[in-house]
């Protein structure tokens, strides 16, 4: 079974990838065949490609189809993003039963209950970042246990029940 990481989202400097490049090279030290799957594009995608362990896939922009497929086998997704307005990404992996990682920011503080569908890190904490990347490789039990927390967190969101409370809060200010 591959041991395998996933980052989805642009290549941009405020996701702040390379975090994400330099932890991933300390898990190699500990897990030398565990992988990093890459899904998204952005203006740093040469520079990092350029500088990435040979175990790191950059797929570029892919279809949903093939993103829940990827998202489904992957054992965790890492967002190292210093800002987000809300942890779309976060919510689409925990549907798939994928814990997350992320930095403890806004947006995805929100969408990642810390021990129990994911794991939380001190922001720009590139050894807390691996650290949580290896714990979630290696405990078994913790990481089923994320991911069935995490399927059951994301029923929560759906787009019925959030154009329905769209709808009730534009009644108030218009009634």
């Amino acid at each position: 079974m591959t041991l395998s990481a996933s980052y989805i989202g642009r290549l941009t400097r405020a996701k702040r990838f390379h975090y994400l490049l330099g932890a991933f090279k300390l898990v190699k030290t500990d897990v030398p065949h565990a992988k990093l799957w890459v899904l998204g594009d952005g203006y740093e995608r040469n520079e990092l490609e350029k500088n990435a362990p040979d175990t790191v896939s950059f797929f570029g922009h892919v279809l949903d189809r093939k993103k829940i497929k990827l998202m489904k086998r992957a054992w965790v997704l890492v967002n190292p993003s210093v800002r987000e307005g809300f942890g779309l990404n976060i919510i689409e992996a925990n549907a798939c039963g994928t814990p997350c990682i992320a930095f403890k920011v806004s947006g995805l503080k929100d969408t990642i209950k810390h021990g129990e569908t994911g794991l939380l890190v001190d922001t720009n904490d590139i050894e807390g970042l691996a650290a949580a990347i290896k714990r979630i490789f290696r405990e078994e039990a913790f990481r089923h246990e994320l991911s069935e927390n995490a399927l059951r967190y994301s029923r929560q969101f759906n787009w019925d029940k959030t154009s329905r409370d769209m709808l009730e809060i534009i009644k108030m200010f218009t009634d």
